[in-house]
């Protein structure tokens, strides 16, 4: 029997016995493949000879052997096929909040620091609008009372739509984004004293951002692509815990597997995350009446919405020149960068 070869292109598949490619067996190898490939069963077989130096193969045969061999070359030693991955990621902040209160208090005549008297102040500014009213309640008495109006709205949009070129079943990955310290810990350094405080010493680490893609992709002869996907989307953002001088992360996640025709865009998910916050305070009973129970304190209300989804494109590239136009259409999509990079 033949011992299997591997004929891949670039193989290094050595027949049993030889040595490694750092030891000068010139012509060794050829000899040594040559004595194991003989007769099986007093039947006459081809002689099939490794080189494995500049990995080729040399064939002895009938010109029959020979065209069987070589079709069955041509089946085997192809290039793997690649594939052109483009993926968009949509993701919409929206925000909106209202507060308004009313706050009174009473305090002897000409004691406040505004001076109000029986005035009314009427002020609109970035902050919300203030109304102000002082007025005398006797001779010695002086009401003072304040409303305050705020709303606020905020909309973000960002988009994320990062490319790669995978060859068929080898891992790909890419990550954009920045590296961001993080206090770790945080401890007393003994015997160390600024202005009678104690020093304390920080450590501090890095945590990287932004977007994180794998993909291991596999192509069929027929041009069906099977996907396994690991995305993560994840941004820096202040604390909400107090006490901490150190950034939290907002994190979005996808680990899936997809079976997708050549040239389909799929939506591999999506989510919509919303937070309502209602807040009143004021005077005991009185700030639950109707309609009236305003006077009587403050309300607030903030809404925070997020909606996220990730589309994903595959198109094979069969031969060179798709693999060239691949190239040139990740170059168009960059539009402010197209003349940076043809002027180079």
């Amino acid at each position: 029997m033949i011992p299997p070869i591997n004929i891949a292109q670039g193989g290094s598949a050595l027949p049993s016995g030889v040595a490694g490619p750092n030891t000068d067996l010139t012509g060794s190898a050829l000899a040594a493949a040559g004595a194991g490939a003989g007769q099986a069963g007093g039947q006459r077989m081809p002689h099939i000879i490794p080189n494995p130096f500049d990995n080729t193969l040399l064939v002895q045969g009938t010109p029959q052997e020979w065209q069987q061999i070589n079709n069955l070359l041509r089946q085997l030693d192809v290039p793997p096929r690649q594939v052109l991955i483009q993926m968009k990621v949509f993701e919409l902040d929206l925000s909106d909040g209202f507060s308004e209160g009313l706050s009174a208090f009473l305090e002897p005549a000409g004691t406040n620091a505004t001076g109000l008297g029986r005035a009314l102040n009427l002020s609109s500014t970035v902050s919300g609008l203030s109304l102000s009213l002082g007025t005398l309640v006797g001779s010695t008495k002086e009401l003072l009372g304040a409303f305050t109006a705020q709303e606020t709205k905020g909309k973000t949009k960002l988009l994320s739509a990062p490319s790669i070129i995978a060859t068929d079943s080898i891992p790909a990955s890419m990550n954009i984004g920045t590296d961001v310290p993080v206090l770790t810990s945080q401890a007393v350094v003994g015997g160390v004293q600024s202005s009678g405080s104690s020093v304390f010493g920080n450590t501090v680490s890095s945590e990287s951002t932004g977007m994180t893609m794998s993909i291991t992709a596999r192509i069929s002869p027929s041009g069906v692509v099977t996907m396994i996907i690991d995305q993560d989307v994840s941004s820096p953002q202040a604390t909400s815990s107090s006490g901490i001088d150190s950034p939290s992360f907002s994190q979005r996640q996808f680990q899936t597997q997809i079976t997708v025709q050549d040239g389909d865009t799929v939506a591999i998910g999506g989510g919509i995350q919303e937070q309502k916050i209602d807040t009143v305070t004021g005077v005991p009973w009185l700030i639950r009446i109707p309609w009236i129970g305003g006077l009587f304190g403050s309300k607030s209300y903030s809404i925070a919405r997020t909606e996220l989804v990730v589309f994903i494109t595959a198109k094979v590239l069969y031969d060179t020149n798709q693999l060239l136009d691949a190239t040139e259409e990740i170059k168009d999509s960059l539009s402010h960068m197209k003349k940076t990079i043809k002027d180079q």
